[in-house]
């Protein structure tokens, strides 16, 4: 089913459930929750491929990741240049998640998430990380409205940063792993909860950041700004 014909499908159950009830409201008032229900139900839809909650080691913090994920992030044994991202130093790094697009060869081009909770305001200084790491471009946080899993929206604070060449962790059909430099693309997410700035990083391979995700549902920024905009607060 397109995703097209799944949104018809959704405005049309909804109007049913809504529609025994119409004796109760005006037509004015029925268009309204008509309109705020299918919203509410399209945003919790759009949160059915993502993994349950999962806590932030040492925290409260909450987060849910994408089921390209694996459910489990990389081992602390991990080689450095997967478990970290180069040039960036992430503050109080708990999590690193690895996902991977497979090409036309067969082989997987690596994607990594990085999930970060200080006690410290580290804005400043990933700033200034960022402009040294993607110094073609003046590096600034921007304010950034992410969807929630209920309907509303969060504001989170972002940076981005593109062109440089880094090293994946690149394997071939026969899952023989080298390290291959590739242009990359860097989004950082900051947000205070609670007594956390949390910190949520992707660093992607620039040519494969549009396919990131399920056919009909592609895009780095579609995904990054869906992580962050379900993490909560136990």
């Amino acid at each position: 089913m397109s995703k097209h014909s799944a949104n018809r499908c959704l405005v049309a159950a909804v109007a049913l459930l809504l529609g025994t009830c119409l004796g109760c409201w005006s037509q004015e008032e029925y268009e309204e929750r008509l309109e705020e229900t299918v919203k509410r139900l399209g945003q919790e839809s759009a949160f059915t491929g993502m993994h349950p909650p999962a806590q932030l080691p040492g925290t409260q913090v909450m987060v849910q990741l994408p089921q390209f994920f694996d459910p489990s992030p990389l081992p602390d044994d991990t080689d450095a240049a997967r478990l970290k991202p180069p040039s960036i130093e992430v503050p109080d790094l708990k999590s690193t998640y690895e996902g991977s697009i497979t090409d036309s060869e067969g082989g997987k081009i690596p994607f990594y998430c990085y999930l970060a909770a200080t006690e410290k305001d580290p804005q400043r200084r990933l700033q200034q990380q960022f402009q040294t790491a993607f110094p073609e471009k003046v590096v600034k946080w921007q304010e950034v409205d992410c969807k929630t899993p209920d309907g509303g929206t969060r504001k989170w604070k972002k940076l981005q940063g593109a062109g440089k060449q880094q090293k994946f962790y690149y394997r071939d059909k026969e899952q023989n792993g080298k390290f291959t430099d590739m242009a990359t693309t860097s989004e950082f997410y900051l947000r205070q909860e609670g007594d956390f700035f949390v910190v949520i990083g992707w660093r992607v391979p620039t040519d494969i950041e549009k396919y990131i995700g399920p056919e009909g549902d592609r895009g780095l920024d579609v995904w990054a700004s869906r992580v962050a905009g379900s993490v909560t607060v136990k």
